[in-house]
């Protein structure tokens, strides 16, 4: 797909005018009616629309191209969304089959398996991604170290409550870190 219709289509997309990028893909998809690519974006603009037959856009598009893992990862994620994280798992998995490498599909799995309380799968898809990835696994305290000057060193709960109630900078540190916890538990919703 030539890159300036992609950013054509992004830019509808990113404005909100969902209805919009349909319509200028489909414009698209009468010169190349099997073009996975374009079928794909269909998708994600139906998506949008809360168009049920994106899911169909997404099967024609891997009946196409059935070796291509991205088009299942493409449909697992939005089985998921709908409610079908069974299904989203099949499909991150064909995905994966079909791309080892793709650590993307590899995470997204892993949470979704985390999701359903299957933790030690979780764990070993995350240690996966992180071996892909060529992210070292170190040991991490239980209390991250406090920084002093440039020295660091790990303090205990029974330190860091103490700190908290007996000193004010140790108070006002955890009224901050409370409120940032708070802000973030807010603006999720």
């Amino acid at each position: 797909m030539p890159t300036n219709l992609f950013k054509k289509f992004e830019e509808l997309i990113r404005k909100e005018a969902y209805g919009d990028a349909a319509l200028f893909i489909q414009q698209q998809l009468q010169h190349k009616p099997d073009n996975a690519d374009l079928i794909g974006l269909r998708a994600v603009a139906r998506f949008h629309q809360k168009d049920i037959n994106c899911i169909a856009d997404l099967d024609y598009a891997i009946l196409l191209e059935p070796n291509n893992g991205y088009r299942y990862s493409s449909r697992a994620y939005i089985m998921d969304i709908l409610g079908d994280t069974e299904s989203a798992i099949k499909d991150y998995e064909t995905a994966i089959v079909l791309d080892p490498q793709d650590h993307i599909s590899l995470n997204n799995l892993g949470m979704l398996e985390e999701k359903l309380g299957r933790k030690q799968n979780a764990a070993k898809r995350f240690n996966k991604v992180d071996e892909l990835l060529g992210i070292e696994k170190k040991h991490v305290p239980a209390f991250p170290p406090k920084i002093i000057g440039e020295e660091a060193k790990v303090i205990t709960i029974k330190q860091v409550i103490k700190e908290v109630l007996t000193t004010k900078s140790g108070w006002l540190n955890f009224k901050d870190f409370l409120k940032s916890k708070w802000k973030m538990a807010f603006s999720k919703g």
